[in-house]
């Protein structure tokens, strides 16, 4: 069984899409960072790997966490999926950053003047 995740009639015309996740939940890997990739007959696999802790060696332990592997048109569409994602962020970081001036701007109601 499976449930409906997201439900989307708007970016392709005529073509309704949905997306389904497993039931009992999607896996889920953090990631610290990225750290190399591969490109085998239009094939592209990218490491992502956690950062283990440092025991006193100048050695930085990496360890992949996971690897995502997709043809190369797919992943030229993440690219531009990362792009459009990280515009939205920053809109959403700039709103944040005006919220607080705002509050900051304030005056502190649990202040009394005498």
């Amino acid at each position: 069984m499976s449930r409906l995740i997201f439900e989307d009639t708007e970016s392709m015309p005529g073509v309704k899409q949905q997306l389904y996740g497993k039931e009992e939940g999607d896996l889920e890997v953090f990631a610290d960072g990225v750290w190399g990739s591969q490109l085998h007959n239009g094939i592209v696999k990218v490491n992502f790997v956690t950062v283990a802790p440092q025991d006193g060696n100048e050695i930085q332990r990496k360890e992949v966490a996971v690897r995502l592997v997709m043809p190369v048109g797919m992943f030229l569409a993440l690219e531009g999926f990362v792009r459009d994602f990280k515009i939205h962020l920053e809109e959403l970081q700039q709103q944040q950053i005006e919220r607080q001036q705002q509050e900051s701007e304030k005056p502190n109601e649990n202040h009394i003047q005498r």
